[in-house]
């Protein structure tokens, strides 16, 4: 049997924050969220057979934010995982979810459905730079929702953070950082904030006041060793996670291994094929609601060169890093010199600093 992942993305969520250029739809269009989901169900369907001797050891379900959904729908939804895919028995099953969208009488439904970990966007404690994100919660409505699931039955849950952020110092930062390890999730994903043109964010050009690119490096640098210290190792150059409770559905994009997507905006990776859904609801739902399969928008086959290229690019993002050869010692010898990468054993990897230029030598390793 072959192991492969499913990524279903949910667009819907309250509110577009001001940072986010994924595909979402706000608001609370119940009918079209209801079509969604069964238009879902029949892509489901028509995949199940395609599938072969795959089993499904990782489900992740993302967007948007999925915890929105109603019992009924994230049911059905669930059901027709089940119903159209082998899952293994220990399958991570992952939904992403809000504060405030959800209460421990919904997370016990989740649980129930066989959902094991929850990822929560905190973002930060600090109430001026979620007002600043576009973000409808505070931090104490996070920890209540964060101790509602723990009740609820979870035992792995992650928490986003994000850093390089307008109105954000490094003491907000590593405040945030502490509070949230005091509610002690499994798992932390930091991510720096990264400003895409069609955002809210992208269209204040100049207007946007981030902090310095030097003050940037320190704040990655202080929380990695803040989270170091607190028992999270980091392995992955955005995540961070207790020993165990690593993301085994990210790591299974990070390794190059299969993953099956459904949803507009969806990616796969199957049969060494790379391959994308449009940015539509309105295409996928009616093309699936008239007996067709969504058009693709992407279908690349990636030659053995562009492959290992590849390899490369999303292993050099492991803490672990990637396997060595002569060519590749030979390319990082002046980065080995100043610190920039480490030998591990047969394995190369960025160290911390590495990991903060890691685009510029990336560019330079793939020339």
């Amino acid at each position: 049997m072959k192991r492969i992942g499913l990524y279903i993305h949910i667009p819907f969520c309250l509110q577009k924050c001001a940072y986010c250029d994924f595909y979402s739809i706000p608001g609370r269009d119940e009918a079209l969220q209801k079509r969604y989901i069964n238009a879902l169900t029949l892509h489901m369907k028509t995949l199940s057979a395609t599938m072969g001797d795959r089993v499904f050891d990782t489900v992740y379900i993302g967007g948007g934010t999925p915890g929105l959904l109603s019992v009924e729908m994230l049911t059905t939804l669930m059901n027709g995982i089940k119903d159209n895919f082998k899952l293994t028995e220990d399958a991570e099953i992952t939904l992403e979810t809000n504060p405030a969208v959800a209460d421990e009488a919904k997370f016990r439904v989740m649980r129930g459905l066989g959902i094991n970990r929850l990822s929560m966007g905190m973002q930060s404690s600090e109430q001026a730079v979620l007002k600043t994100l576009g973000r409808l919660h505070t931090f104490h409505q996070f920890a209540e929702t964060f101790g509602e699931a723990r009740r609820a039955g979870f035992d792995n849950l992650s928490a986003d953070v994000m850093y390089a952020l307008p109105r954000q110092t490094l003491k907000g930062l590593l405040e945030t950082l502490r509070l949230l390890i005091a509610l002690s999730p499994e798992h932390i994903s930091m991510y720096g904030l990264k400003v895409e043109e069609n955002t809210p964010f992208g269209r204040m050009g100049e207007r946007l006041t981030l902090p310095d690119e030097d003050t940037q490096c320190e704040m990655y640098e202080r929380a990695y060793e803040l989270l170091e210290e607190s028992g999270y190792h980091r392995y992955e150059i955005s995540n961070f996670a207790r020993s165990g409770y690593e993301s085994r559905h990210n790591l299974r994009y990070w390794r190059r291994e299969e993953y099956l997507g459904l949803g507009p905006a969806s990616h796969s990776f199957v049969d060494g094929v790379r391959y994308s859904y449009p940015r539509s609801i309105e295409d996928y739902i009616t093309a699936l609601e008239q007996g067709r399969l969504p058009e693709v928008d992407s279908h690349v086959t990636l030659t053995p060169a562009e492959a290992k290229d590849e390899e490369i690019m999303l292993g050099l993002r492991l803490s672990d890093g990637i396997v060595i050869n002569d060519d590749l010692i030979e390319k990082c010898k002046n980065y080995l010199r100043y610190g920039f990468m480490e030998r591990k054993g047969n394995r190369i990897a960025f160290t911390t600093k590495g990991f903060l230029v890691s685009n510029t030598i990336l560019a330079d390793l793939l020339e």
